[in-house]
C-alpha cells in the first residue's frame, strides 16, 4: 500500500501520489477508448479546434468539430446542442445583427462571418444544425471543453451570444457580461449530457476537458486580467470536477493541468503569452491518445523537447523556432486582400474569384 510521508508521521494510504514525484508527464489512468477509425466530436473552445485538427494530421480522420465553430462557454455549448435537436425556441427571439459590412448571427463563428441578408443566415443556421445533429448522432466520443465563464448575454432573451457584441450594434442596455457560477455551469453540461444519453443508441462516451487559457482581457469589476483569468478558470474546472465526482462513467482529460501545473506554463504559449503555439497543440493530441487511446492506436507525434521537466534548465532547452514576422509589402498584400473580401458578398469568394484575390 502506498505510504504517505509528512513531519509528523507516516500513513498507508490506497491512493498516494506526492508532489516531489511528479514527472514532466502527467501520471493517467489508460482508458481505451478511441483509434484512427472512432468517430469522435469536439464541441467547444479553440484549443478544442486545434486539438482535432492534430488529430486528423494524425491519421484520426473521424474527428470532428461543432459546425458553429469555437464555443467558449457552457450556455452557449447547450444552446447550440439544444438547436441541433429542434429544442431552443428562444434563438428565434433574438434580432439578427445588421452591422455596416453586413449581417451578423449572434451565436455563430465568433462574428466573423458577414452575410449578405438575414435569409442567408437562416439557411446556414438551418444546415450547420442539420450537420450537428448528425454528427451528435454519430459519435462514439464525445469531448465537451468549455473555457471561460465570463458570458455575454441579450438581456431581453436570456440567450448567451458567442462572444461581445460588435460595435455597430453594442448596447449596454441590450448587453451584458455576467460570471457563471460553477452551480449554472454544472446545469448546462448536465443537459447537454442528457440530451447526448437519450440517443437511441445510449449516446457516445463522454469526456470533459478545459484548455487553461488566460483572458483576452478583464472586463468585470475592474479587475486585473490575471484575477479574472483564474475565476473563470478555477469555476470552470470545479464545475467538471464535481460532475466527474457526481458521475463515475465520465471521464476527464487533464488539458488545464497540464499546463497549469507546468514547471514553466509559459513554455506553452506563443509571444502574446495566451495562444497555444503548434508544438503545443501536437503535445495535448499525443497525451489525450496516451490516456484515451485503445491498444494498437497511434499517438500522434509530438516532439516536447521544448518543455521542461522537474529540475530541467529552462536555459538548456532547445529554442522554439517561429515563423519571421511579415514584411511591409506582405502586411500591405495581406490588408488589401481582407479589405477586398470584406467588401463583396460571401459567394463569390470562391471559385475562380477566390483565385483572383489571392493573386493580388
Amino acid at each position: 500500500m502506498p505510504k504517505l510521508s509528512a513531519k509528523n508521521g507516516a500513513w498507508d494510504l490506497p491512493h498516494v501520489h506526492e508532489w516531489k514525484d511528479r514527472q514532466r508527464d502527467l501520471r493517467v489512468t489508460p482508458t481505451p477508448l478511441v483509434d484512427e477509425g472512432t468517430r469522435v466530436f469536439m464541441m467547444g473552445t479553440c484549443v478544442a479546434v486545434w486539438i482535432a485538427a492534430a488529430l486528423r494530421r494524425a491519421g484520426y480522420k473521424s474527428v470532428s468539430t461543432h459546425p458553429d465553430g469555437h464555443l467558449m462557454n457552457t450556455r452557449s455549448m447547450r444552446q447550440v446542442v439544444d438547436a441541433a435537436f429542434g429544442g431552443w425556441p428562444q434563438r428565434e427571439l433574438e434580432p439578427i445583427w445588421k452591422t455596416a459590412k453586413g449581417f451578423v448571427d449572434p451565436f455563430a463563428k465568433s462574428h466573423t462571418e458577414v452575410l449578405p441578408s438575414e435569409a442567408e443566415i437562416a439557411s446556414r443556421r438551418a444546415n450547420r444544425d442539420a450537420k450537428a445533429k448528425k454528427l451528435i448522432e454519430e459519435a462514439e466520443v464525445f469531448v465537451i471543453v468549455p473555457e471561460y465563464a465570463d458570458t455575454w448575454f441579450s438581456r431581453a432573451t436570456g440567450n448567451a451570444v458567442i462572444g461581445i457584441p460588435l460595435p455597430d450594434v453594442f448596447d449596454p442596455a441590450k448587453h451584458e457580461l455576467r460570471r457563471l457560477t460553477v452551480e449554472e455551469m454544472k446545469i448546462d453540461l448536465r443537459a447537454i449530457i442528457a440530451r447526448l444519453r437519450a440517443l437511441p443508441n445510449g449516446g457516445p462516451k463522454i469526456i470533459l476537458a478545459t484548455g487553461g487559457f488566460t483572458e483576452h482581457a478583464s472586463l468585470l469589476n475592474d479587475e486585473d486580467v490575471r484575477v479574472a483569468s483564474y475565476a473563470s478558470m478555477a469555476r470552470t474546472r470545479a464545475a467538471l470536477s464535481e460532475l466527474c465526482d457526481e458521475d463515475p462513467t465520465l471521464h476527464y482529460f487533464a488539458l488545464a493541468d497540464t499546463i497549469r501545473t507546468a514547471e514553466r506554463p509559459i513554455e506553452f504559449v506563443e509571444e502574446d503569452g495566451r495562444h497555444y503555439h503548434k508544438l503545443a497543440i501536437d503535445y495535448f493530441a499525443h497525451e489525450f491518445v496516451r490516456q484515451f487511446g485503445k491498444p494498437g492506436a497511434a499517438r500522434p507525434p509530438a516532439d516536447p523537447s521544448w518543455l521542461s521537466g522537474p529540475g530541467d534548465v529552462a536555459a538548456s532547452r532547445p529554442v522554439i523556432v517561429t515563423a519571421p514576422p511579415p514584411s511591409a509589402s506582405q502586411r500591405i498584400r495581406g490588408e488589401l486582400q481582407r479589405s477586398i473580401r470584406r467588401s463583396i458578398p460571401t459567394r463569390y469568394l470562391r471559385g475562380p474569384f477566390k483565385r483572383l484575390i489571392d493573386l493580388v
